[in-house]
């Protein structure tokens, strides 16, 4: 952003805007080097402004309102954006386009933003054949694809936990023993994230258990359980 240019943060719910976060101007029109949203979209290859939004609404990209209700964001800040998203250029590199990437895990739910918010964080790095392409370009191989699988099992795991018998086998237990380790407060879940599914099963709260050390009889035995860093 140019530092002549004064601001005021500002957070609302504004329909004409559909985003809701921006930053007010004192200047009734923008000075050369800022693009509108739907220029913006072009650029990255996306259909339309809604993904842009949720772009600006999850803080990765800063949208500025000028007195005349304009809404614009800076060149600057978007073309950095967009070189990081899109991936270092490689000719010819294989492996599935964004869409691709994003209709393989439909079943998680992932969302494109959540997909950028991840490239940028540098656990996902796609690559484009591309030269100067756009976010659409990104082509993301193998390893990445089984990298974000990863990353999305771990979320559906900290967002519902573990059923009983997904315990049983991680920590190497029967049922008897699992229920004397709930007894005992070593292995309690909370009751108010308990989530109940068709099947029946009942699944345990998120947390992580230290490794503690129990009684069993004369018999001391050390569990450890590790659900994620």
């Amino acid at each position: 952003m140019p530092k002549n240019l004064q601001k005021i943060s500002r957070k609302t719910s504004k329909v004409a805007c559909a985003a809701n976060d921006y930053i007010i101007m004192d200047q009734e029109v923008p000075a050369e080097g800022f693009i509108r949203r739907t220029e913006a979209a072009n650029r990255l290859g996306i259909s339309d402004k809604v993904h842009l939004n949720d772009f600006i609404n999850n803080k990765l990209l800063t949208l500025y309102q000028f007195k005349k209700s304009q809404y614009y964001i800076s060149e600057s800040e978007f073309e950095t954006f967009l070189r990081r998203v899109r991936g270092a250029y490689q000719a010819e590199v294989q492996g599935r386009t964004l869409y691709e990437f994003l209709k393989q895990f439909k079943s998680y739910k992932l969302k494109l933003v959540e997909l950028v918010e991840m490239i940028l964080q540098g656990k996902i790095k796609p690559m484009c054949s591309v030269k100067d392409g756009k976010l659409a370009d990104a082509t993301f191989t193998h390893e990445e694809l089984l990298a974000c699988r990863e990353l999305l099992i771990r979320r559906r795991r900290e967002q519902k936990g573990y059923t009983k018998e997904q315990v049983e086998q991680l920590l190497k237990v029967d049922y008897a023993t699992l229920l004397g380790l709930e007894r005992l407060g070593i292995l309690q879940p909370k009751e108010e994230l308990l989530l109940f599914y068709t099947s029946g099963k009942r699944r345990i709260s998120c947390m992580v258990y230290p490794k503690r050390s129990i009684k069993s009889g004369s018999k001391r035995e050390n569990y450890m359980m590790v659900f994620w860093d």
